[in-house]
């Protein structure tokens, strides 16, 4: 398991961005991520999650 923090300016692009993050590291073929944006008041809101098949 791995923790990554970034930044962008919308959901959108934070989908794409955690994407290219999934595709670029070693690990199993089958790879999942959640997106979690701070609410502004230190609370971690649940956004998407990102599921990047093996057959990708």
């Amino acid at each position: 398991m791995s923790v990554t923090y970034f930044t962008a300016d919308t959901l959108d692009a934070a989908c794409r961005q955690a994407q290219r993050l999934l595709d670029a590291v070693d690990g199993p073929a089958d790879r999942y991520g959640e997106l979690y944006a701070h609410d502004g008041d230190g609370t971690a809101v649940y956004g998407d999650t990102i599921h990047r098949p093996s057959d990708h």
